[in-house]
């Protein structure tokens, strides 16, 4: 039987990594009081594979004693393929893992994991290192690695016609460039909703192209290429759905930049867009509050090279709302969302329509936050390069 034998911390990836790889058959997880939350969450993420659990308790700064608990696992798991991985836990506990394991009289083998480099190092006489594989984790296993469940998410846009994606990214053109237009029929938008919640509203949303000035009539046009909505009268367009709505007020640019991630073709990678996630207890039941479960959405997110990346997509004007500055709060709760959903592996990036400040963009750089904004959208593919290292593979 193939046996794990992991140290638990808050970053649950390098014991989750190389025990995926490896097709493990146990896993025997050590974990302090301190640990309880991140040990069930491993637990209950072996136990959907059918992978065996045991558990362990240790004191994380009492050597004796995680020492004496690691003679009694070892002797508890006699016959076994054996494998440390010293990569979590404290110092003092790795330390006792360590001199028990080397020093038995059973073969043990000992590995750390450098995640950031997806790098697995087999520590012993000699030190030999093994590239782990690009992706082993789909966005549903991250999130389930950190508490957190994926209610739902939207189609793959790759199933959608090329001809919807070509009105994409003409629509993107347009409104990088025209921004206060972008202004304008959110502000259209959001009135509707309004009363729409009073019942006072029509049941679809008549855009006038006088209204939104000049440039209205072309916007109209390229938004029926996309096959939002319907023609209306003066060369105007209704918007039917909430679908269609939400397309209009910012969901356009969630397809653009989900588009030209997809076309890439990057092996292995795990993209969605539009995603709803719930908080999990530690009994797998999703947390509720008196709307019911605590949720978040995430416009575009993806698993690539056992790293999830967070992309939020705002068309509203972050850096001045109302006269009060709100890029501040956008950058934070990005901050804030990519860490509890992903750890300390996790990437963010905010794409805007609307051009950031040297304030915000200083804050984002502070925040390790990646930033593009405005024209810099029609070149997402470079920056995506630039940013991140990702790009589409090349063929002879």
């Amino acid at each position: 039987m193939k046996t794990h034998i992991c140290l638990v911390s808050d970053q649950p990836l390098p014991n989750v990594i190389p025990a995926l790889h490896e097709k493990i058959d146990h896993i025997v997880l050590l974990s302090s009081p301190e640990m309880i939350k991140n040990r069930n969450l491993l637990q209950r993420f072996f136990k959907e594979r059918n992978v065996k659990v045991s558990l362990f308790e240790i004191d994380a700064y009492d050597f004796n004693l995680t020492l004496a608990v690691c003679k009694k696992m070892l002797d508890d798991n006699n016959g076994e393929d054996l494998t440390l991985n010293l990569t979590g836990g404290t110092k003092m506990a790795a330390l006792a893992a360590w001199q028990q394991c080397w020093f038995s009289t059973k073969k043990v083998r000992i590995i750390y994991v450098d995640t950031a480099n997806r790098l697995l190092h087999e520590l012993g006489d000699h030190l030999t290192s093994e590239l782990l594989p690009a992706n082993l984790l789909t966005v549903k296993e991250y999130l389930v690695c950190f508490g957190k469940k994926m209610l739902k998410n939207e189609e793959k846009k790759s199933r959608r016609e090329k001809k919807r994606r070509q009105a994409t990214a003409e629509l993107a053109s347009f409104l990088v460039h025209n921004p206060n237009l972008q202004r304008k029929i959110n502000r259209i938008v959001s009135e509707y909703e309004n009363q729409s919640k009073k019942r006072t509203a029509s049941p679809y949303l008549y855009i006038d192209p006088e209204v939104l000035g000049k440039k209205g009539e072309r916007f109209c046009t390229i938004l029926l290429k996309t096959g939002i909505g319907t023609k209306g009268l003066d060369g105007g367009i209704n918007l039917n759905s909430e679908k269609d709505r939400f397309y209009v007020g910012g969901g356009w640019l969630e397809e653009f930049v989900y588009d030209q991630i997809d076309e890439q073709r990057i092996p292995d990678i795990d993209l969605h867009m539009n995603v709803h996630i719930a908080w999990l207890q530690q009994e797998g039941k999703t947390v509720q509050n008196s709307n019911g479960p605590t949720t978040n959405e995430l416009d575009v997110v993806f698993t690539w090279q056992n790293r999830l990346h967070v992309i939020s997509c705002k068309t509203s004007a972050i850096d001045q709302i109302g006269g009060k500055v709100k890029g501040k709060d956008a950058l934070y709760e990005l901050d804030s969302l990519h860490a509890k959903i992903g750890g300390t592996y996790a990437r963010a990036m905010l794409v805007s329509v609307h051009s950031l400040n040297t304030a915000s963009r200083k804050r984002a750089q502070d925040m390790g936050i990646e930033i593009i904004t405005g024209p810099e959208l029609l070149r997402f593919s470079h920056h995506l390069e630039e940013k991140w290292g990702i790009r589409e593979p090349h063929t002879d």
